[in-house]
C-alpha cells in the first residue's frame, strides 16, 4: 500500500455487526454518532486503512468500549502471580448484587492486535482466582479482568499496569526462576540480605538473613566461611575437627565428643585425646567447641544428644564405617533419621572438606 487515503471506523455490538460504519478522509475529524449506542453495552472499535490506490488492508480491533455507565461494579484487589507456563490472577469478588462472576484475558505485549487469550468465567460462588495455562516463558503478557453482569453483559476492562512473564520452575517450588534465589533448591526461595545464604538457613544456624556481612563469617573458625559452608553443603556453625588440627579422626575428635557426650570436662575430657599439632588443646577450648555443635550433634535427629546413639554414630564415621555396619544398634527407637544415607549425610554436612 502507499500512502493512506482513507480510514474506515467501525462500532460493532458482540454480534459482529456493524452499528457504527463511516469512511473518513485521511486528515478529517470523526466524530460518532451515538444514538445507537445502549448504555452498558460493550462494544469494538476496529478500523481499515486505504492507500492512494483504493487498497484497503483487512483491519484491526483497536479497542473494547464500555459505552456509558458499568452495569456491574469491579473485582477488587486483582493480583498475578507468575508460574511455569501460567499465569494465576486471583481478586475478590465485589458486593455488587449484579456481579455474576469475571473472566481474565491476557495477550502477549508484542502482539497488540493478536486475539486475546480468555479463561472461563469464574462465577461468583467461587474464589475470585483463575489460571491461564499453555502460555510461554519468557514471554511478556499483558492482564486484564473483567466483572459480568447477567445477560452477558459486562462492566470496565481492569488492566494491569504492569506486564506479567511465566518462567520455568526448575525446582518445583512454586517460585519461577526469575524470582527465585535459588532455582535450582527447592528447600529456599528467599534471601532477604541478597549475600548468597537463605533466610531459612541463616536463622537455623545463627546468621542474621538481614546481614550480608555474615557471608564471611566463620562462627566455627575451620577456615571456611559461612558462605561457602552453604555452598559446600555444610554448617557454619560446629565443625567436628574439634582440636582444630586440620583433620578428622576417630581417636581424637571422636573420642573427645564421645566423652563430652558421657558429661566428662576437664583433664577428663582430653586426657590423651588431643592431636599433637592441635590448635585447640585446653579443656576449656574443646568444651566450647563441642557446645557450639549444640543439637547438630543429634546425628540421628530425635531430639536428644546421647553417647550411646549419637556418639558411637560419630566415633563409626570417623572410623570409615558405612551403610548397615554404622547404623546397626545404634540408631534411638524414636530417631527421625534411621536410614544409613540420612545419617551418613547429616555427618558429611558436619565436615566441610578442610
Amino acid at each position: 500500500m502507499s500512502g493512506v487515503n482513507q480510514y474506515q471506523v467501525s462500532i460493532t455490538g458482540v454480534n459482529g455487526s456493524a452499528i457504527v460504519l463511516e469512511n473518513i478522509m485521511s486528515g478529517e475529524t470523526w466524530t460518532p454518532n451515538s444514538s445507537d449506542l445502549v448504555s452498558g453495552n460493550t462494544y469494538k472499535f476496529r478500523v481499515r486503512v486505504s492507500d492512494n490506490a483504493g487498497n484497503w488492508n483487512s483491519g484491526h480491533d483497536v479497542f473494547d468500549l464500555l459505552y456509558g455507565e458499568s452495569p456491574v461494579a469491579d473485582v477488587i484487589n486483582p493480583a498475578v502471580l507468575e508460574g511455569d507456563g501460567n499465569l494465576t490472577i486471583s481478586w475478590v469478588n465485589p458486593d455488587d448484587s449484579n456481579y455474576v462472576g469475571a473472566r481474565v484475558d491476557v495477550r502477549p505485549t508484542d502482539e497488540p492486535y493478536a486475539s486475546w487469550i480468555q479463561s472461563r468465567v469464574v462465577g461468583k460462588d467461587e474464589q475470585g482466582e483463575v489460571s491461564v495455562p499453555q502460555l510461554l516463558n519468557g514471554v511478556a503478557y499483558h492482564v486484564r479482568v473483567i466483572a459480568f453482569a447477567a445477560n452477558n453483559k459486562y462492566g470496565n476492562y481492569v488492566t494491569f499496569p504492569s506486564t506479567y512473564m511465566p518462567d520455568a520452575d526448575s525446582d518445583g517450588d512454586g517460585i519461577i526462576d526469575s524470582n527465585d534465589p535459588f532455582p535450582n533448591n527447592g528447600l529456599y526461595t528467599l534471601d532477604s540480605d541478597g549475600d548468597g545464604m537463605p533466610d531459612a538457613w541463616e536463622t537455623q544456624y545463627g546468621l542474621d538473613p538481614n546481614d550480608p556481612l555474615d557471608a564471611t563469617s566463620d562462627g566455627d573458625n575451620d577456615g571456611i566461611s559461612a558462605l561457602d559452608e552453604f555452598l559446600g553443603g555444610t554448617v557454619p556453625s560446629g565443625s567436628v575437627d574439634l582440636d582444630g588440627n586440620g583433620e578428622y579422626d576417630a581417636l581424637t575428635d571422636g573420642l573427645l565428643l564421645l566423652r563430652g557426650m558421657f558429661g566428662l570436662d576437664g583433664n577428663a575430657l582430653i586426657g590423651g585425646t588431643v592431636a599433637s599439632n592441635a590448635t585447640y588443646t585446653a579443656a576449656v577450648d574443646i568444651e566450647s567447641r563441642i557446645a557450639t555443635l549444640g543439637d547438630l550433634a543429634d546425628i540421628d535427629g530425635n531430639g536428644e544428644v546421647d553417647a550411646l546413639t549419637d556418639g558411637l554414630l560419630t566415633l563409626r564415621y570417623l572410623f570409615g564405617l558405612e551403610g548397615d555396619t554404622l547404623i546397626a544398634g545404634v540408631v534411638a527407637s524414636d530417631a527421625t533419621r534411621t536410614s544409613a544415607a540420612d545419617i551418613e549425610a547429616h555427618l558429611k554436612a558436619l565436615m566441610p572438606a578442610l
